[in-house]
């Protein structure tokens, strides 16, 4: 059942219901869900079409006695006992809208995607969508909807697309023939259209020490953070994310699935004297944590993003936003005569070269890149102001 919600997540989300008394339903399978009470107790459900061919629910078994496999073989087992065609139901009923994103969300998030938070913020969006049959959705339906909200173009761009990418799931499930809204594009939206791009907002390398000078007052776990990100030279979600047992001997090995280049290439960062200071600093103040940088509430986790964004834009607004500063440390390698080819895999970017060259190349230039991250290292900490590693 591939895409379908691991047991150690679905665990993880009922325990965390449980432990705080509430009340949530968690889809696990065809016609399978575990519905959690105030109580703390924790069922397996089947929910679909009983003997008599009309809807049911009934209980399978509780969830710390019965086996999430064995769970979905019995729920399987009384949908192929369901008889196809009744008196009382002799016609397929689609699925409405509002139930088809949320599965099709809940597929992505089984799937490893870093935005679920972001594509659940733009479902928040769409909810008088919810109650259409799926086969009601149109395109003049969707835009009328989104422009009813009178959001930005570019939120507005990302609900359509969302819608899209939904019903192209709808499609492959078989609930549609055809996805009405196929025109929703980023440059066919019609009255929408996503601004022109433009770069990053970045600084001058000179400027590095100016930059810190500005994050002394910041708490000591996001200051450590963004000095992270800057010397190790990787993308926010992934600097972040690192936990203790990632940390070996002379790198930091992150797994695909944090990166952006996908979960079937892990990156190794080269361990340098400027990052074990950061690592060695942080350790401190992580402690209990597998987290290299614990979150302010939930320490099991990493600190939020908003936590290293927030400061950027409120005292250095001015001179960067928080993705820029790889910007800056690029320049900085092109001005001090780093190969295109060794800049480019600091930043863990995907070369553009064919995909056979791709697939046979597998070289890292990971001492290259050592040398390369020691030399921005050692720039960085000498621009830094006096007591930045320290609380």
């Amino acid at each position: 059942m591939k895409g379908l919600i691991k047991f150690k997540a679905l665990e993880k989300r009922v325990k965390d219901a449980a432990a705080k008394g509430q009340r949530v339903t968690v889809g696990c399978g065809p016609n399978l869900e575990v519905q959690v009470t105030a109580a703390g107790n924790a069922y397996y459900r089947y929910k679909g079409p009983g003997a008599d061919g009309a809807r049911t629910t009934k209980n399978i078994g509780a969830f710390n006695e019965l086996g999430l496999a064995d769970a979905r073989r019995e729920a399987e087992r009384m949908r192929c006992a369901a008889p196809l065609f009744t008196q009382k139901s002799t016609a397929f009923k689609a699925p409405t809208f509002g139930s088809v994103i949320d599965a099709y969300i809940e597929k992505r998030q089984a799937d490893g995607v870093a935005r679920i938070p972001t594509m659940r913020s733009l479902r928040n969006k769409l909810h008088a969508l919810d109650n259409y049959q799926i086969g009601k959705v149109t395109a003049p339906l969707v835009i009328s909807v989104i422009d009813a909200r009178g959001d930005t173009e570019g939120n507005a761009y990302r609900c359509a697309e969302l819608v899209r990418q939904a019903l192209d799931y709808a499609k492959a499930r078989g609930y549609i023939q055809s996805n009405p809204c196929d025109g929703l594009t980023k440059r066919a939206v019609g009255h929408y259209s996503l601004p022109p791009k433009t770069n990053h907002k970045a600084f001058a390398p000179e400027k590095i020490g100016e930059f810190f000078t500005r994050l002394k007052d910041v708490p000591i776990t996001p200051r450590l953070a963004i000095l992270f990100l800057v010397v190790s030279c990787l993308r926010l979600n992934s600097a972040i994310s690192v936990r203790k047992d990632w940390i070996g001997e002379d790198c930091i090995e992150i797994p695909g699935e944090y990166m952006k280049t996908g979960k079937d290439h892990s990156f190794r960062v080269p361990l340098t004297d400027e990052l074990r200071a950061i690592i060695k600093a942080a350790s401190v103040f992580a402690e209990g944590s597998p987290c290299l940088f614990p979150g302010v509430r939930d320490r099991s986790e990493n600190i939020a993003k908003q936590h290293l964004q927030t400061p950027i834009r409120t005292k250095c607004h001015d001179l960067c936003v928080l993705h820029g500063l790889r910007a800056t440390a690029r320049t900085w390698m092109a001005m001090n005569g780093v190969s295109e080819l060794v800049g480019e895999f600091c930043l863990s970017h995907v070369l553009p070269a064919s995909a056979v060259e791709r697939a046979y190349n597998r070289y890292d230039y990971f001492e290259e890149r050592r040398e390369v991250i020691s030399r921005w290292g050692k720039y960085v900490f000498g621009q830094l102001p006096e007591g930045y590693l320290e609380p």
